[in-house]
């Protein structure tokens, strides 16, 4: 079970795979986007998902996003990595829109053009990282 109450520990079976691989975007980008939907049964909690990507070598911070909230087209020098953890948040990408859903990732290549924007009447609760990649 990964959501147990008090518990941080990751409790998995090397038959469990945790991630899918979804959808991959090249975008004319050297490195494609990457967007992994949840597979467990169960969702991981906000603390297991920090474990999970502080062992990727991220460090994630917590953001949280009401109802309505939008962010207009916009591009950074490093790579996002973002976890939804409660929530619906709607990414357009160079006009490509991509929902992401409770346990949902996405990595966005550095200096991809892109918004976001809160989906539905629930607050959107997620874990962002910034990688960065050298060629």
């Amino acid at each position: 079970m990964l959501k147990k109450k008090g518990d941080t520990s990751l409790k998995t079976s090397r038959s469990l795979q945790l991630f899918d691989v979804d959808l991959v975007l090249k975008q004319n980008h050297p490195r494609p986007m990457i967007i992994r939907r949840w597979q467990a049964r169960e969702y991981p909690t906000l603390e297991q998902m920090k474990l999970i990507m502080n062992s990727e070598g991220l460090e994630p911070v917590e953001e949280t996003f009401e109802p309505g909230f939008k962010l207009d087209y916009h591009r950074h020098p490093f790579d996002e990595v973002r976890v939804v953890i409660k929530g619906q948040l709607l990414y357009d990408i160079n006009g490509t829109k991509l929902l992401l859903r409770e346990g949902d990732r996405i990595q966005i290549p550095s200096n991809t053009k892109h918004s976001k924007t809160v989906q539905g009447d629930e607050t959107c609760v997620s874990l962002m990282a910034r990688a960065i990649f050298h060629s």
